[in-house]
């Protein structure tokens, strides 16, 4: 089992400059990490090239997050996001990412389809307003750990119900059907994250990955980012045995550094007893000093594995 720190908790120094990529990833090594998990939309002014360079130099593991929506009805808009997965596919090899973790998509309000179409709009440098509105949007959402605990609410009280549930379900199978076999040609695994949409039902994260059928894609769950509705301890259990990733999500403590609403012994338990010994990136989105909640979180997986 190896640790990694997610970069969203960092998303507010990086965009001012305070942080870079580089400097993130030997920070994480220096505090006994084994690498960084980084965001997409974090490399919009890197040269992936070098960057891949300096994390393979400081043999740093990096996993890659994609944002996309695959269950969108459209055909010219699914057919972008199919393709831009599997563009980012070969990002991933440039990084050194072995791992490319994927959201499905399916909420009622695709965030990525909004970023999406301001980039796509972006292209074009004389539309200055694209720009203004892009720009407006991410500061926006700069406050990471307020927006982080913001959208797990909204995410619970959501469930898992979707309009049109059935055919988004087809419209992902379809999409994965061409994004797998391109990522077994990068040798890069892509794993789906329970986050948003038809992925917060865990019975159909797994029957996706059953019916693609490939030891190229398999399950991400992270252990909070469950609606109400679902027992995220039966979540874990299920995805558990087709699992290359988790997420090990806080953000409270109490004071024997037990995370207040995450059961971390029963969760870790549960990925010993499916014999999961892969990589666990944490992410902590409570107040206070970020480096800190990492630490704990660290500290509180390392006591039950």
């Amino acid at each position: 089992m190896h640790l990694l720190i997610s970069t969203w908790n960092f998303n507010q120094l990086l965009r001012s400059g305070e942080l870079n990529l580089d400097s993130l990833a030997t920070l994480a090594l220096d505090r006994g990490f084994a690498g960084i998990e980084i965001m997409d939309r974090q490399l919009e002014h890197c040269d992936v090239d070098k960057l891949g360079d300096h994390f393979r130099k400081l043999r740093c593991e990096v996993i890659l997050d994609v944002g996309c929506d695959l269950t969108l009805s459209q055909a010219e808009s699914w057919r972008h996001e199919v393709d831009y997965v599997k563009g980012m596919l070969e990002i991933a090899v440039a990084l050194g990412a072995a791992k490319v973790r994927i959201i499905l998509g399916g909420q009622k309000i695709s965030v990525q389809k909004v970023f999406r179409n301001l980039r796509l709009r972006k292209q074009d440098e004389s539309d200055e307003e694209a720009a203004a509105k892009e720009k407006t949007l991410l500061a926006a959402v700069a406050n990471t750990r307020v927006l982080g605990r913001l959208a797990h609410a909204y995410r619970r009280r959501l469930g898992i119900a979707a309009r049109g549930r059935h055919q988004k379900i087809q419209r992902v199978a379809q999409a994965l059907r061409e994004i797998v076999p391109e990522a077994q040609r990068w040798q890069t695994t892509v794993v789906i994250e329970n986050h948003w949409g038809i992925s917060s039902d865990p019975i159909v994260v797994k029957a996706v990955i059953d019916a693609i059928d490939s030891p190229w894609l398999r399950a991400c769950p992270d252990l909070s980012n469950w609606p109400k509705e679902v027992d995220p301890y039966q979540a874990l259990a299920l995805l558990a045995p087709v699992a290359a990733h988790v997420h090990a999500n806080t953000t409270s403590f109490k004071k024997g550094g037990e995370e207040r609403n995450i059961d971390y012994s029963r969760c870790l338990a549960i990925l010993k007893k499916c014999g999961y010994d892969g990589s666990i990136t944490i992410e902590y989105e409570g107040s206070g000093d970020v480096f800190a909640g990492i630490s704990k979180t660290r500290d509180l997986v390392r006591k039950y594995w």
